[in-house]
């Protein structure tokens, strides 16, 4: 276990010791990741073999792992709606407000202390917006040439759909959380007056703000940054809050734990079975559609997935786990283009060869699993490669 100031030295950390051992580049696709791992000299996986943090912030950190994992795994999803179980795919969709939950507790515990709004903000700049704009244009790039060499449109088509595309704010698909986060970084006086007012204030704004976002929903198509704001606001001040009230989150724990697993199947029961419906709510903000039981879930899973955190600190796949957790915001980045590679593939198939997935549970299942480990560990060794290439200017292209 990793406890107070106890350092080891992680299954990384040896990989990375004997595949130095070798010369050149080892041949073999399964060698390329052993290859990365073993002659980076910036130290992009040898910094991770010998860890030294504190228990509690160890827990958070495996959540922000188990957090991009939940995030990859959503959009792993095959048959939707058509073979894989309703239920689950309602458990798997909208992991993002658990990465939202992560940086508010992470504001409150890193930055608040020595908080300096120009520095913070160049920060986020430098690691979250830069990247966004180069990836941005990569996806750009490639649903181009998808349009001129697959579909055969014209140049003055291509550039319509470009522009159009554009105007969203965003190319790849969960990139919509790029302006939002950053956003909700730029209003951080806010969160920090938040910080310092009574605990009374801080309660029943959070209790305002959560009614507001089961009420409102996402917007449509995540098009709408200031919706999104008030929508993910409650996953930010309960990570505040968790952060600021640890203890008595402690004290509680076993209540807390239980509330939360009745939350969360209540929820889902309501969503399934009773709103019939699939993955995220959307719609305009003040049309009432009833309540986004998705959005009470994830609150719930926030503390679940906590606590699961917890339990893995010392147990078998923690490093790893720890490993994912500092790549997970290059992973946020770049998965979509291997989702966009392989999307385009399977609707080429499908419409060229008459190649289709059978929609039986099993099929389902395991080609998701199949699409969460291509998504996840070709992300992974991409990563790595360029950081490898390009050491620390490789937080310009993936935060990282």
């Amino acid at each position: 276990m990793i406890r107070g100031d106890a350092v080891r030295m992680s299954w990384f950390g040896r990989i990375r010791h004997r595949v130095t051992q070798c010369k050149g580049i080892p041949r073999g696709g399964s060698c390329l990741f052993l290859w990365l791992i073993g002659n980076n000299r910036q130290g992009v996986v040898g910094r991770i073999g010998a860890v030294c943090v504190t228990k509690r912030i160890v827990e958070f950190d495996y959540l922000r792992g188990i957090a991009i994992i939940y995030i990859v795994l959503g959009h792993s999803i095959s048959n939707s709606g058509q073979g894989f179980p309703l239920w689950l795919e309602n458990l798997l969709r909208g992991g993002t407000g658990v990465f939202v939950f992560v940086s508010g507790f992470f504001f409150h515990r890193i930055f608040y202390p020595r908080f300096a709004y120009k520095d913070f903000m160049l920060k986020k700049l430098q690691n979250v917006f830069v990247p966004f704009l180069v990836v941005s244009m990569v996806g750009l790039l490639l649903q181009s040439g998808e349009l001129t060499f697959i579909h055969h449109k014209t140049w003055d088509v291509v550039l319509a759909a470009d522009w159009k595309t554009l105007q969203t704010g965003f190319v790849l698909f969960p990139h919509w959380y790029i302006p939002f986060i950053m956003l909700t970084f730029a209003v951080s006086p806010v969160h920090k007056w938040y910080i310092e007012a009574r605990p009374a204030i801080q309660w029943a704004l959070f209790a305002a703000s959560f009614i507001a976002s089961a009420l409102i929903h996402r917007g449509e198509e995540n098009i709408n940054v200031i919706h999104s704001v008030f929508y993910f606001t409650p996953f930010y001040l309960l990570g505040i809050l968790y952060s600021q009230y640890q203890d008595s989150f402690y004290r509680h724990n076993k209540s807390i734990q239980w509330l939360c697993w009745v939350v969360m199947i209540l929820a889902v029961y309501m969503q399934t079975y009773v709103d019939a419906h699939v993955g995220n709510y959307h719609k305009p903000a003040f049309e009432w559609r009833g309540v986004d039981w998705q959005m009470v879930q994830k609150m719930a899973a926030c503390i679940l997935l906590l606590e699961l955190s917890r339990w893995m600190v010392g147990k078998p796949g923690a490093d790893h786990l720890h490993f994912l957790a500092r790549i997970s915001f290059a992973i946020f980045f770049l998965h979509p283009i291997f989702a966009v590679i392989i999307g385009t593939t399977i609707w080429y198939a499908g419409t060229h060869y008459g190649v289709h997935l059978p929609q039986t549970l099993g099929w389902s299942l395991g080609f998701s699993l199949l699409m969460y480990l291509y998504l996840m560990y070709c992300t992974v060794a991409l990563v790595l490669l360029l950081k490898r290439c390009l050491g620390e200017r490789s937080r310009w292209v993936m935060g990282w």
